[in-house]
């Protein structure tokens, strides 16, 4: 994994953001909406000017590894659709420099 690309997973977790857009999805599954999360941040950091265009693709990848996409919610916690599309929302909603959405935090409760 490039160290760059698993730093920017790293910020975006920690509090990268977004830059502006918008998304009026609704999600079925925490895979669903995880990947879109991956990919909204992702591109947003490039648009941001924090990793290049070229690095998008593997932010995504490193993302969606580092956050289990594919397994779904945790043990015992249930997927929150309504919540998914908050927290996309509000990805697509927020400015460069600010932080991820606490909304993100509870699509599984």
């Amino acid at each position: 994994m490039d160290t760059k690309v698993m730093l920017t997973v790293v910020g975006l977790s920690a509090g990268l953001a977004a830059c502006g857009g918008s998304s009026s999805n609704t999600y079925s599954s925490y895979s669903t909406a995880c990947v879109a999360e991956a990919t909204d941040l992702c591109n947003r950091a490039s648009r941001c000017g924090i990793i290049s265009s070229g690095s998008v693709n593997t932010c995504i990848t490193d993302f969606e590894t580092a956050y289990a996409c594919s397994a779904g919610c945790p043990s015992g916690m249930t997927f929150n659709s309504a919540q998914a599309s908050t927290c996309i929302n509000d990805v697509n909603s927020g400015a460069c420099g600010s932080g991820v959405p606490t909304s993100c935090a509870t699509m599984c409760h």
